[in-house]
């Protein structure tokens, strides 16, 4: 998350699952794959970043740290 002031002004989310059924609304991913993707699986998903703060990177450096730590828990796969 980043913080302007001790106020939230981005934040996202990363969760990791040991299978694409286990991941949050995985009744629309499960149509994605014809097989089950290389696990675990990170899902990437609640990206939010505040109005007044948008379109300085914000969510990019967000992703770029979810995918990251994705890497760093061995994911081998990531959905959204």
């Amino acid at each position: 998350a980043f913080l302007d002031g001790g106020t939230p002004i981005a934040a996202a989310r990363l969760t990791v699952h040991v299978s694409v059924r286990d991941v949050p609304r995985a009744d629309i991913q499960d149509h994605a794959f014809s097989a089950e993707p290389p696990l675990p699986v990170g899902f990437l998903s609640r990206l939010v970043v505040d109005p007044a703060h948008r379109r300085k990177g914000l969510g990019t450096r967000l992703d770029e740290a979810r995918i990251e730590r994705a890497k760093a828990a061995g994911c081998r796969s990531l959905v959204s």
